[in-house]
């Protein structure tokens, strides 16, 4: 009897269990399609998610060629750098020095400017202080410069400053002697390790050449061009700053100026007759 109740349990089972699987297999059935289109949009999403990736691998590859290239390059350029860099250095110090030097020059003249004029003045005047040496500045102006230019014309107002600014520099025998264009006709000239006596034959100097030029000025009582020159010196030990020297020189050219024109004056020197009037 036992055995009957078993058997027939296991017959119950085993029905149930076919029913479910018929239910499974009803609604697979049914559902088929709808499971079919899922798989096919996932494949296809797939797909698109592949080729999306392999666009992004093949961009990944032209940036890293790229790259690669411009590494080449950058290498390329340090190595060249590496091997010129003083040549390089060395030009770009020049092409500097040579900007540097045209600040420092006056447009026209050629000569120095009233930048180099106020650090040349500067420098020269430690130098010659720490050494106990003389230092002397010739201040110059063109006589009656404005009658000149209203009688010749600024053409030759020009011309006439570039003669005298090469007059200036013929008079500079020694490298440390250094002729500036200080503004307008008026021009410097400074002697680092000169005395009074040595800036006073200078100026003379420079008075001679202006009229061996025999430049002709109608509108002048000298007939040619001339200089007022003042001739100034800080002598060795004394300690003065170059606004004072300059002052004095300037001083010197006023009352040369004041006194007739085309004449040399300094602290030794009393006024003298100008060459060609009485």
């Amino acid at each position: 009897m036992r055995e009957d109740a078993d058997q027939h349990r296991q017959f119950s089972q085993m029905l149930q269990t076919m029913r479910d699987l018929e239910i499974e297999l009803t609604t697979a059935i049914e559902h088929g399609d709808a499971i079919e289109q899922q798989l096919v949009e996932l494949n296809e999403q797939l797909r698109h998610e592949i080729r999306q990736r392999e666009e992004v691998e093949r961009q990944l590859h032209a940036v890293l060629d790229i790259v690669n290239q411009q590494k080449s390059d950058l290498e390329i350029l340090v190595e060249s750098l590496a091997e010129h860099g003083d040549e390089v250095d060395q030009r770009w110090m020049s092409r500097y020095d040579d900007i540097e030097q045209l600040t420092r020059q006056d447009g026209l003249t050629r000569i120095g400017n009233r930048r180099d004029f106020d650090e040349y003045l500067d420098q020269t005047m430690a130098l010659c202080r720490r050494e106990e040496k003389p230092l002397s500045l010739i201040f110059c102006d063109i006589d009656f410069f404005k009658r000149y230019n209203d009688r010749y014309g600024h053409w030759e107002g020009d011309a006439a400053l570039v003669k005298v600014a090469q007059a200036l520099k013929d008079q500079c025998q020694r490298p440390c002697d250094k002729a500036m264009r200080y503004g307008g006709e008026e021009f410097a000239v400074i002697l680092p390790y000169t005395d009074l006596a040595g800036a006073e034959k200078i100026a003379l100097s420079l008075q001679e050449a202006m009229m061996g030029k025999n430049i002709p000025h109608a509108a002048s009582p000298f007939g040619v061009v001339t200089l007022s020159i003042g001739v100034a010196t800080v002598g060795a030990g004394v300690v003065l700053d170059a606004q004072h020297l300059v002052e004095q020189a300037d001083d010197h050219l006023y009352a040369a100026k004041n006194q007739g024109r085309n004449r040399v004056i300094s602290d030794a020197r009393a006024p003298e007759a100008p060459p060609g009037v009485e």
